[in-house]
């Protein structure tokens, strides 16, 4: 096991020292392109793309609900609390494309993820769920394929706990 968090560790490392390309702007100059290598690698393409289509962002709050006839048995429960607006769509949306936004130096553990909020994104091509935790360190992509467990940087942390 810790070999494994070595070999991955490591890799990232090596990864992000190419993370980042140069593109020519029209009078020679070079910019970095802010590319989404490593979300967009662990998105895979078809999630990737309902987050650069996406035109529709419904806020949920899970809250704990006892479960009818039992004393001591809980389910997650979704109530609605808003659509974003445009301009906090376009935020999110950005600050979601963007590998600064992960913590990637740090292997997430797999340990209980009990989400506090969801967030369902929604494009011409699908939806896709994001499940985010009470204290907003960690966020999870869910559909049909699966879980992506990720770590949140401060910036992305912060926008969460505003909203």
């Amino acid at each position: 096991m810790l070999k494994l968090k070595i070999v991955v560790i490591g890799l990232l490392a090596i990864v992000s020292c190419n993370c980042q390309d140069k593109v020519l702007k029209s009078g020679g100059d070079t910019i970095e392109n802010n590319e989404s290598e490593y979300i967009s690698a662990i998105l895979q393409e078809k999630n990737f793309n309902i987050l650069k289509r996406a035109n529709l962002i419904v806020d949920y709050e899970i809250k704990k609900q006892l479960i009818a006839g039992t004393k001591d048995e809980y389910s997650n429960k979704l109530f609605l609390k808003d659509t974003l607006n445009e301009r906090s769509t376009e935020a999110l949306l950005s600050l979601l494309k963007n590998d600064a936004s992960y913590d990637w130096a740090v292997v997430p553990v797999e340990t209980d993820f009990e989400p506090y909020k969801q967030l369902l994104i929604k494009s011409d091509v699908g939806r896709l769920s994001l499940m985010i935790d009470k204290d907003f360190e960690r966020m999870s992509f869910i559909n049909l394929e699966g879980q992506k467990l990720m770590l949140l940087s401060k910036e992305l942390s912060s926008f969460f706990k505003k909203m």
